[in-house]
């Protein structure tokens, strides 16, 4: 499910309801009640921190891939390593910019 719909369907529940335990509420919204007690997980502030910083510099350098960014960072004063570095970019939607298959193949004609 969609975390804005999970949002949309947790703020459906009225938790002083006359009638309808919080229990019913969430079984008629198709909404787990464990989903509604529990808070979603964030991202630290230092992965925030780290976040912004892969950013910038992807930026500047879209080829870098994991290990060059992570060298980077490394290079900047950041302790961090290329696991980490990983999962962020994941989480960002970046990935390092490199040419496809079979580049050197002759054209036809």
């Amino acid at each position: 499910m969609l975390p804005a719909a999970v949002d949309a369907k947790r703020a459906l529940v009225e938790t002083n309801h006359p009638q309808l335990s919080i229990c019913r509420q969430c079984e008629l919204l198709g909404l787990n009640r464990s989903t509604f007690y529990l808070a979603p997980a964030t991202e630290s502030e230092e992965n925030l921190r780290l976040m912004r910083l892969i950013d910038e510099q992807y930026l500047k350098t879209p080829f870098y891939g994991s290990r060059r960014m992570a060298a980077s960072l490394r290079r900047s004063g950041e302790v961090v390593n290329r696991k980490r570095v990983q999962r962020l970019m994941a989480l960002m939607g970046l990935e390092g910019l490199h040419p496809g298959p079979r580049t050197t193949t002759a054209a036809q004609g």
